[in-house]
């Protein structure tokens, strides 16, 4: 579709003795576009300091509600830290910014670092442009 819209789309079925069938269904198409603006996490800290990670996002199209999940680096892959569903306003002249708190543990001194990984969905449809919806960002770990 060229555009955002409720378009009408119609089916007809026929068989080849000469049967028909038609099916007319609404279909709205709406484009999203979330980004994650920021990712600040502590520049360092030690074992057992719990420290806060905040995700800043904007919608520039439909205001909505927004999936946002934050990931850890391990040695084997990625831990989910937490997630959650926040309301983004469209075209709001400030960000919207979605705050977990963590731990550090003695693994991550033993690495000397977190890598943090945010990422933001819309709930109910697809990102037009999925490059921003990702942000990450590293902590040392003393």
């Amino acid at each position: 579709f060229a555009s955002d819209g409720d378009y009408t789309l119609t089916l007809v079925g026929t068989t080849a003795d000469g049967r028909s069938s038609t099916h007319t269904q609404l279909v709205q198409v709406r484009t999203r576009d979330v980004a994650i603006t920021k990712l600040s996490v502590p520049k360092s800290a030690s074992v057992n300091q719990t420290q806060t990670v905040q995700v800043d996002i904007m919608n520039k199209l439909i205001s909505e509600n927004i999936q946002v999940s934050l990931y850890r680096g391990t040695t084997y892959g990625e831990e989910l830290i937490g997630n959650g569903t926040l309301y983004v306003p469209a075209k709001a002249k400030k960000v919207t910014s979605a705050k977990f708190s963590y731990t550090f543990t003695s693994a991550d001194q033993a690495r000397g670092k977190v890598t943090f990984r945010a990422m933001v969905n819309p709930q109910n449809g697809r990102d037009a442009y999925l490059a921003d919806n990702t942000a990450i960002a590293t902590t040392k770990v003393r």
